[in-house]
């Protein structure tokens, strides 16, 4: 009993400590003209530079036979514009050690670079081509759909990722943004073809849409030249509105789902519970 009574007294101290306040280093924030935000935030240390583009609305503006549309787009903007192949931007990526990523969440599009500060020019052009000028070439787009279809179907085999999806349907429905798969399943992909990525592209990928945020080891006043000019030419477009926040399906009592998969040698269980919205000014609190 001796040695449980301090720690319990320190985790007790801990308990009674006030809620960890969310504190971000300094930054400045601007809206050019044609409505894209940039957040600056000079890191001086190390001679790398971090830049995200957001772009507002993600999974949850697809059409609900489309879902899967804002993600696909997210993949394929690296995979061909006016000046690059795929095969070329990869070559460009490479040979300055950037990385590249974009994926789309239920509620943006996000995608990030990192490089060396001394590559800033030719990292941001890549950024910004990718952005704002893919092409979408049909064979690109051919070969995403079938790799997407194609693992849609294999995720039936795994107990974990089939489950997984079951629940999210089940829990939100149908009907709510967040009851189909940010990644589409097979039917929603088969629905998808060029024209609608193009279509989403436009349509998303507007300035109105864009918060673009830097920071690393860059000049504050330089930097936001490079940005604004890189982004200059995005068109302003509309701004989406992020839907309003509903309660999943099925009201507020207990259900239960169960997917009977004989040849499983393990048992997976999902519990759900609805949250807080995502402008409860508790949610970083909670969150960390």
């Amino acid at each position: 009993m001796s040695r449980i009574i301090p720690l319990f007294l320190a985790a007790a101290a801990l308990a009674a400590q006030p809620a960890p306040q969310v504190r971000l280093p300094q930054y400045t924030r601007e809206v050019l003209a044609n409505g894209a935000v940039l957040d600056l935030m000079p890191r001086k240390g190390v001679p790398l530079v971090s830049v995200l583009v957001l772009v507002k609305g993600g999974a949850e503006s697809d059409p609900a036979e489309l879902a899967g549309l804002s993600s696909l787009t997210a993949e394929l903007l690296r995979r061909g514009t006016p000046t690059r192949t795929a095969d070329k931007f990869s070559e460009e990526a490479d040979f300055i050690g950037a990385t590249f990523s974009a994926r789309a969440d239920p509620q943006s599009t996000v995608i990030a670079t990192e490089f060396m500060s001394k590559d800033t020019d030719r990292a941001l052009d890549l950024l910004s081509d990718a952005v704002l000028h893919p092409t979408f070439p049909e064979e690109e787009v051919k070969k995403a759909l079938s790799q997407r279809i194609e693992a849609s179907k294999a995720s039936k085999d795994s107990p974990q990722a089939a489950g997984s999806a079951y629940f999210q349907v089940f829990f939100f429905g149908p009907q709510h943004p967040y009851g189909r798969l940010a990644s589409g399943d097979e039917l929603s992909l088969k629905q998808i073809d060029r024209a609608a990525i193009a279509a989403c592209h436009a349509r998303m990928y507007a300035a109105s849409n864009l918060i673009i945020i830097a920071a690393g080891d860059f000049e504050l006043a330089e930097m936001r030249a490079k940005l604004a000019k890189a982004f200059a030419a995005a068109p302003a477009g509309q701004p989406y509105q992020w839907q309003k926040d509903r309660p999943p399906a099925g009201g507020s009592g207990p259900r239960l789902l169960l997917v009977d998969k004989p040849d499983a040698v393990q048992t997976y269980f999902w519990i759900g519970n609805p949250g807080i919205s995502r402008t409860h000014p508790d949610r970083c609190e909670l969150v960390l």
